[in-house]
């Protein structure tokens, strides 16, 4: 299985919420937090987007804004940046 994503991931670094749509943790690369779609899916709908971005303010409050990386996985993700 080729993609980073869906081996099974070591816990690197530090893991704040997983259900069966999203894992919030933070990137191994900049130690920032983000959320990441479990499924192979580079474009979301609406209601998925506030599905990520509504567990990720229930963990980091409102003073919060999204943004998505440079990197292109196969799975959507997003950045979660402190204000």
């Amino acid at each position: 299985m080729s993609c980073k994503l869906c081996r099974p991931i070591t816990k690197k670094t530090k893991w704040y919420y997983q259900d069966d749509k999203i894992t919030i943790l933070n990137c191994d690369r900049c130690i920032i937090p983000m959320w990441i779609w479990h499924k192979h899916q580079k474009n979301l709908t609406e209601d998925e987007i506030k599905y990520g971005r509504d567990k990720c303010r229930k963990i980091f409050g409102d003073n919060i804004t999204f943004r998505k990386p440079r990197l292109n996985l196969d799975h959507y993700h997003e950045h979660v940046i402190r204000r």
